[in-house]
């Protein structure tokens, strides 16, 4: 392993420090982890933990070009709390490693978790009290949506833009004999696609989902609705690079989640906004649930 400190050129406040820490496994492939190190309440600079060598100044250049570009002109947000559970809970911080000790959940890959009962009935129960919420409370419309999402969707949506390292991209061979031929042969002889599978591959036409609103919004699109008020809800799975972050069950790349979407004037929209939140704390507090909002 090797290890090496990257100075900072502008020391970052706490709040700024912990934007940092989001984004640097996405810096280099190699880094496999880090440390903070501050200096007066301030962080003045990184320590980097890589598998392989890494050139120092090309480092440093990647790493302070990030604080330059997403860190330094981020506005502060004060946190606003607007509902705090009534009752308390004890947390337990190895409650995955119980989970994996008991077969309940499984790690299959990175960022890719399975789980199993009664896992499985405790997500299904929630989702089912939300859909409630979203179809007989806020009388919406419930749709179930493909998994690929074409790009242009993204694309328009400004995905790319806002989000490039959370992509996945799904391709797939060249419609040509030629190209099955040769990929047969390619494979016969090293037995391992990833050496070239890509050589035969183009067609970069659909992704995976970053989530489900977009979907909705591809659904709806380039439609005049007039006085027309939309509350649309589907569950599906999304899909997000996370890199090094995806921990236990949180950050996977692989994820299910139900979306409600309101599409409407800016009144209807904040109103069925604030009755959603309000049918949720409310069942936060009859399930004596603890957490704030």
């Amino acid at each position: 392993m090797f290890h090496h400190r990257v100075a900072l050129d502008q020391p970052l406040s706490g709040e700024q420090s912990q934007e940092l820490a989001k984004r640097l496994f996405f810096v280099s492939e190699q880094i496999i982890g880090f440390e903070l190190v501050e200096q007066d309440q301030q962080l003045v600079a990184i320590e980097i933990a890589s598998a392989q060598p890494i050139a120092a100044d090309d480092l440093a250049e990647k790493i302070n070009s990030i604080v330059a570009t997403d860190i330094i002109d981020q506005r502060p947000v004060e946190q606003k709390i607007i509902w705090q559970a009534a009752h308390s809970r004890t947390l337990h911080d190895d409650l995955y490693a119980q989970l994996v000790e008991r077969g309940i959940a499984a790690e299959l890959g990175e960022g890719q978790i399975a789980v199993g009962e009664p896992f499985i009935k405790l997500m299904n129960y929630f989702d089912a009290r939300l859909r409630r919420i979203a179809l007989d409370v806020l009388g919406g419309q419930e749709y179930q949506y493909p998994t690929l999402i074409p790009t242009a969707v993204l694309d328009r949506c400004g995905y790319f833009n806002s989000f490039p390292q959370f992509l996945m991209f799904v391709t797939r061979l060249h419609s040509d004999i030629d190209v099955y031929r040769t990929f047969l042969e390619r494979y016969r002889q090293t037995g391992d696609v990833r050496t070239f599978a890509l050589e035969s591959c183009g067609n970069l036409d659909y992704c995976l989902p970053p989530t489900m609103c977009f979907h909705t919004y591809h659904h709806f699109r380039d439609r005049q609705l007039g006085d027309q008020d939309l509350v649309v809800t589907a569950r599906g799975k999304s899909f997000r690079f996370e890199s090094r972050y995806a921990h236990t069950l949180e950050r996977l790349w692989d994820f299910t989640i139900r979306e409600i979407v309101f599409i409407g004037s800016r009144d209807f929209v904040l109103a069925s906004r604030e009755t959603f939140m309000q049918h949720c704390f409310a069942l936060m507090d009859e399930l004596h649930l603890t957490g704030h909002c």
